[in-house]
């Protein structure tokens, strides 16, 4: 059963974000570099292998109180790991790949000009 007053609440805070405009550079380092450390945790090598041989470790040689912090605390190794690669991956690599768009960019204007012209 939906709770009334959680609905309320909700679409309240909703608005309340939406009317307000707020910036934050450390927000907006981590919203750039998430798509980049999920495609880190989906990664099918990870998924399928380093996923599975932890959580086989995890269970045969610690008990439930040990698997729950220690996940925990492999779960957020990961996410900072992942993060660190992302964010040098974007220093590295930001301005070639902003070139080559601009780059692609001006070539498919310049082909689509060219079909226009004929």
């Amino acid at each position: 059963m939906i709770n009334p007053f959680s609905v309320a609440f909700c679409v309240s805070l909703i608005n309340l974000l939406t009317k307000n405009s707020y910036t934050n550079s450390f927000i907006n380092l981590l919203s750039a570099n998430m798509l980049i450390v999920y495609i880190i945790h989906d990664n099918i090598y990870i998924r399928n292998y380093i996923r599975e041989v932890l959580w086989l470790k995890l269970c045969s040689n610690y008990n439930y109180d040990e698997r729950l912090v220690i996940g925990l605390l492999l779960s957020i190794f990961g996410f900072f790991i992942s993060l660190l690669i992302s964010v040098v991956f974007s220093l590295v690599f930001d301005r070639i790949i902003r070139k080559v768009s601009i780059l692609v960019s001006r070539l498919i204007d310049r082909f689509l000009l060219l079909l226009a012209k004929e």
